[in-house]
């Protein structure tokens, strides 16, 4: 499995910093930029900007309990999201009460188990998507070896097409060279690691697609057999209804 080292950005390092509530300035945890400054958010709930950047910094230590009901009560009413003071108290990754005990495992603000739940109503009945995670959870060293080494070409590959500084020929060769890292970790990872664990499977897979071959097969025969009459049959079923006239 080719491996590279870790490339920590500045703003992956600030997003991993933010607390909850920090976090409530930004759509999501992957987002980069807030949708709403400390200042005017300080304008809108009504308390200092100063309290604002102190929580952000501090967490829910430095926190009162007119503080966290005047940021309650604003994302209540202003933007409707009925925030459990869980959140506020910081134990809770998440914002609402129906994942609250997920959020005190793990670190994904609710957008994650939304998508994740939305993920799986697609695939209802099909347990496909079921599969598919199992399968890539199965190896979790090898999983995030693959990871690494994917969010590590992407980031040279972004960090080139955005290089003003070399050449389009520069460009072109070096792109390559991390196009081949990226497709080669993929398809090894594919091919080594989540083949091997999807083979039943794949089998099982084989085995119903055989018998709805067998199903289809049977019912297009009745089908023909029924649409079939005899030229001897025929002439009888006519003779039979001339005798009855």
């Amino acid at each position: 499995m080719l491996f590279c080292a870790f490339l920590w950005t500045k703003e992956i390092d600030c997003m991993a910093e933010r607390n909850n509530y920090a976090k409530l300035r930004y759509d999501n945890d992957t987002t980069w930029k807030p949708n709403i400054s400390q200042r005017d958010l300080a304008d809108e709930i009504g308390i200092a900007f100063s309290t604002i950047s102190k929580l952000e910094r501090e967490g829910c230590d430095t926190a009162t309990v007119s503080t966290v009901k005047a940021y309650r009560n604003y994302f209540l009413e202003k933007r409707n999201e009925d925030i459990c003071y869980e959140y506020f108290m910081e134990e809770t990754a998440t914002k609402h009460k129906k994942y609250y005990e997920l959020g005190k495992l793990f670190p994904f603000d609710d957008s994650f188990y939304k998508n994740l739940s939305q993920l799986l109503e697609l695939d209802s009945g099909n347990h496909l998507i079921e599969l598919m995670l199992s399968a890539l959870l199965s190896n979790p060293n090898e999983l995030f070896n693959a990871l690494v080494t994917i969010y590590n070409s992407l980031y040279k590959i972004n960090d080139i097409q955005h290089n003003k500084e070399i050449s389009a020929t520069e460009k072109t060769s070096m792109l390559k060279i991390q196009q081949y890292v990226f497709s080669q970790t993929t398809i090894e990872y594919l091919e080594n690691i989540l083949m091997p664990v999807l083979h039943r499977a794949f089998e099982e897979t084989n085995d119903y697609k055989a018998d709805e071959a067998k199903i289809t097969q049977q019912e297009l025969d009745e089908l023909n057999s029924d649409a079939t009459i005899s030229p001897v049959s025929a002439i009888v079923n006519t003779v039979e209804v001339k005798q009855i006239e």
